[in-house]
């Protein structure tokens, strides 16, 4: 079982390696210093998606492509936001998928919300990214007599839809 994190898409859409960064500069004393950063990878990778792992996505869209990183920074969630706007055309649409996937539980739901591309900014990553698809939410099913009660873990799958 894993968290995935999936773009999906009737289009095709560029893939992008992690930019990171080799050293920083840092003002020491009148002069400057090359130095390597304990700063986690603020970027982020677009790659296509293995299709096993895609058909257990609840999408209909043709193009599914695998969102990596381990935590964005505001400049993180930016450019996953810039990166989104430039390559979504015009009355277009994709989907963000936060996702638990290999998971035998009985049930998932799927939580949607859209944004329109107008109004999309890094605050609408950081509303997707808080979401946490592995919390499982237990419902209390109802006993019969003499039987023990019963519960079903619920997993919830969101997708945030930006519209072009």
């Amino acid at each position: 079982m894993s968290h995935y994190m999936f773009i999906a898409a009737d289009f095709p859409l560029p893939e992008r390696d992690y930019q990171r960064p080799q050293s920083i500069w840092i003002k020491a004393e009148g002069g400057f210093m090359v130095t390597e950063t304990d700063e986690p990878d603020p970027d982020f990778m677009v790659q296509k998606a293995h299709e096993s792992l895609i058909e257990q996505v609840l999408t209909e869209k043709e193009f599914g492509y695998e969102l990596c990183y381990d935590k964005l920074s505001l400049r993180g969630m930016r450019e996953l936001a810039e990166y989104i706007k430039a390559n979504l055309p015009p009355a277009s649409e994709l989907e963000l998928w936060s996702t638990w996937l290999g998971h035998d539980g009985d049930e998932t739901r799927v939580e949607y919300w859209e944004v329109p591309l107008d109004k999309f900014s890094e605050a609408d990553i950081e509303e997707w990214d808080s979401c946490r698809p592995w919390m499982p939410e237990y419902i209390e099913l109802k006993s019969y007599e003499r039987q023990q009660e019963q519960w079903i873990e619920r997993l919830t799958q969101y997708c945030m839809i930006i519209k072009g």
